[in-house]
């Protein structure tokens, strides 16, 4: 991500999904110069396709032993 910053890109990060072990994972969207309205409406189509924004991970179960 400093890479972007460097350079002014148009960056945006969001919720990407899980791993097999229920872990969340995070998605990075990088446009060119000037373009930060279609990174923001990628973004925004992403996360109403997938909905991994609503969903929480799964932790196991603590026990008091």
């Amino acid at each position: 991500m400093l890479l972007h910053f460097c350079s002014r890109n148009p960056a945006l990060s969001i919720p990407g999904g899980f791993t097999a072990d229920h872990l969340p994972t995070g998605l990075q969207i990088v446009g060119p110069h000037h373009a930060d309205y279609e990174v923001l409406r990628i973004g925004q189509a992403f996360e109403k396709a997938a909905a991994y924004g609503e969903k929480r991970p799964v932790f196991p179960a603590v026990t008091n032993e």
